[in-house]
């Protein structure tokens, strides 16, 4: 009976040995896990690295498309100035020589038709200037904040980079069995962030362009006043027509009473 019991005993112990091993030993040997834990560190660095490169690129890319749009702002202005500039010098010219052919006669009168003229021109290069200034002060806060938001996200991006690397060296030194797939945790939730990061970055620079185009064409058709500006042409051709006019009549008022005298 007592050489059974050893024997059971014997056999017992022999198949729940390899179970107690498997439970209470790692998965990986200890040098196996460091490697992968090395290797997830310097994966995740590279990801952030090349999420700050996209990031810079598209900090670039909005300074540069906003540059682009103040030069068009510009180039706006300087034609509209010089069309509405141009034709109030040609219509002074114009004006002037029909005044200066009076023969004497008062014709105040009429020269004070060509006043509308001047403060029509004044009042569309003021419009021009307001529309422009006012899409240009609403993009300029939309790239400002897309830019800082990018620039946080990349500090952001930069610590999680040193919370890693402290991370990893406790891991390293740590005796605990926890540690090191634990850090395995915080690399794998940080790459997650780091990539959808460059996701959203790549996103953003993908769209920049063609918001940047439309805010451009907007401002073309809204503040370049196309129509307005033909029209001030055509209105400053019937104020000298007017004055013309107003001229022919005061020279006839004024020959009919010199006639009476």
């Amino acid at each position: 009976m007592e050489m059974l019991r050893i024997i059971f005993n014997s056999i017992f112990f022999a198949h729940l040995t390899p179970v107690i091993i498997c439970v209470t030993s790692p998965s990986l040997p200890s040098t196996d896990s460091n490697e992968v834990l090395e290797e997830a560190l310097t994966n995740f660095k590279m990801e952030v690295k090349s999420a700050i490169v996209e990031a810079q690129t598209a900090i670039t890319e909005f300074e540069n498309l906003f540059g682009n749009l103040e030069i068009s702002a510009m180039t706006l202005q300087k034609n509209n100035s010089d069309i509405v500039n141009d034709t109030l010098t040609l219509f002074g010219k114009q004006m002037n020589t029909l005044l200066m052919a009076d023969n004497g006669i008062d014709v105040n009168e009429c020269a004070a038709l060509g006043f509308s003229v001047e403060s029509r021109a004044i009042e569309i290069l003021l419009d021009t200037n307001t529309c422009v200034h006012k899409k240009l002060e609403r993009t300029e806060r939309y790239t400002e904040a897309t830019i800082s938001s990018l620039r946080c996200e990349i500090g952001r991006l930069n610590s999680l980079v040193n919370i890693a690397e402290d991370i990893f060296t406790d891991a390293m030194e740590s005796k605990e069995v926890k540690a090191v797939p634990q850090a395995l945790d915080f690399l794998k939730s940080a790459s997650f962030e780091s990539r959808a990061f460059a996701e959203r970055t790549f996103s953003t620079l993908s769209d920049a362009a063609s918001i940047f185009f439309q805010i451009n064409s907007h401002m073309i058709a809204n503040c370049g006043f196309a129509a307005t500006i033909f029209c001030f042409i055509d209105d400053a051709q019937i104020a000298l027509s007017e004055i013309e006019a107003c001229i022919t009549d005061v020279n006839s008022i004024d020959g009919n009473f010199s006639g009476i005298q």
